[in-house]
Formats: structure tokens, sequence, C-alpha cells
């Protein structure tokens, strides 16, 4: 978990994909001039970094829209992000559909070296738990999908 002050900034990372010497540059050596290209560009993001959000149908569309994750870490604005409305109804048996397909699927549980379910992966990992509170087990080991 990271604490807001150790939040990185997301343009961080477009700018990294995009060139990673420039990404040193603005974010490590903090060196930023603007120039025609740049000046271009803050004058059609006006729109975008306007704030206003606008309805079309079901879809929503939300302008400035502020993002975090404290598990990663990142921070940031983005541009525009579109959000569909989706009928609910459907939506809501099909997820539950395969969920209940996914729990029938067999793994082999990398600490226990046991095939299981994916179902009873809750309550095995909440056995684990409680093996380690009750001094059963030196560490409690996580269980991450790959």
């Amino acid at each position: 978990m990271y604490e807001e002050a150790d939040y990185r900034p997301l343009s961080a990372l477009q700018h990294l994909i995009f060139c990673e010497r420039q990404c040193a540059l603005i974010h490590l050596e903090q060196q930023w001039e603007e120039n025609r290209w740049t000046a271009e560009g803050r004058v059609l993001h006006e729109r975008a970094d306007s704030g206003r959000a606008e309805r079309r149908g079901n879809l929503r569309i939300a302008r400035s829209l502020a993002l975090f994750s404290r598990r990663l870490g990142p921070s940031g604005i983005a541009d525009v992000v579109e959000l569909h409305r989706v009928d609910t109804e459907n939506t809501r048996k099909t997820v539950i559909k395969a969920y209940q397909k996914r729990k029938l699927e067999e793994i082999e549980h990398p600490f226990l070296g046991e095939k299981t379910t994916i179902g009873l992966l809750f309550h095995l990992q909440a056995t684990l738990l409680a093996r380690h509170l009750r001094g059963d087990l030196d560490a409690y080991p996580p269980f991450t999908f790959r």
C-alpha cells in the first residue's frame, strides 16, 4: 500500500512508454520547455481539461477524472473516460454463470500441493490465515493467480 506522498504521476507512465529519455527529463530532471507542439497540444486539450461531463444515451463521458491506486501507487488525471451503461439483468446473469463455471475449475494449490477447485480457495485461504494467527504456521502463504 502506498501513502499519498509516495504516489507517482500517471503521466510518467505515459511518458516512459513514449520515450524513456522524455520521461527522465520531465520527471527526474524536471526540465520542461513549452514549444510550438506542446502549446498546440495544450490548446487542443482545453475541452478534455474542462472537467465537464456529458451524457449521450447510455454513454457518460467524464473529463479530467482523478484516478489513483493505493495498491499500485499511480495517480493522475485521465483526460476523457467513457462509461457505458449495460443491460444490468442480462449482464448480472452472464457474470453469475461465468463465476459459477469458474468456481468448478481445478487448480493445484501452490502451498498445499493439492488439487482443489477455485470455489474452495476462499475457504482454504481463510483456514491458512487462521492457522497462521494461531501460531501453527510461521507465515501466511498468500494465493495469487498467475
